[in-house]
């Protein structure tokens, strides 16, 4: 990771989807790229709101969680409440870093750093991408062309049209 860490990138996602990372694994892993200008991502394993709080405590600019339409409260896309807007709690690391209560702003410095990227792997997340793009904390929609072939039912086939128009939408 430090190595990586030197080239110029402009953010870095920590796919804890498809790698075997938790979410102590991912903050040792952010350390490297403190000070660098380089904007942690984080690719949840499933959007879990206590997986998203903790990786927000760890201090991810960025949460990537499974992109779907779930129902719900009046058939909303359901996004996760940001720290600057008091729907989340704190963790240990910022209440260090605030210096419990001494340090004035953090949490709002932190709400407009923040990103939530949206995956986009399914025909029902195409279905549902005008409604998910419409949530303005949504700033990125992220296709996973692996698994978004594999839920068309055509594996790897990237050439395929059916596959090229989605991609295409997105």
């Amino acid at each position: 990771m430090n190595a990586l860490s030197e080239l110029p990138f402009d953010w870095f996602v920590f796919d804890m989807e498809h790698a075997p990372l938790d979410v102590a694994d991912v903050e040792v892993l952010m350390m490297s790229l403190r000070g660098t200008g380089i904007s942690p991502q984080v690719r949840v394993p499933w959007s879990d709101p206590v997986v998203v709080k903790r990786v927000l405590d760890i201090e991810a600019e960025g949460v990537l969680p499974l992109g779907e339409h779930r129902g719900g409260s009046g058939g909303r896309f359901q996004t996760y409440p940001l720290p600057s807007s008091g729907g989340q709690g704190c963790g240990t690391q910022e209440s260090h870093e605030v210096r419990w209560g001494q340090v004035h702003g953090l949490h709002q410095i932190r709400g407009e750093q923040l990103g939530l990227l949206v995956k986009v792997e399914s025909p029902r997340a195409l279905d549902n991408l005008e409604q998910m793009l419409s949530a303005e904390e949504i700033e990125v929609a992220h296709v996973g062309p692996m698994d978004h072939s594999l839920s068309m039912g055509t594996p790897l086939q990237f050439h395929n049209q059916e596959f090229q128009d989605a991609l295409n939408l997105v």
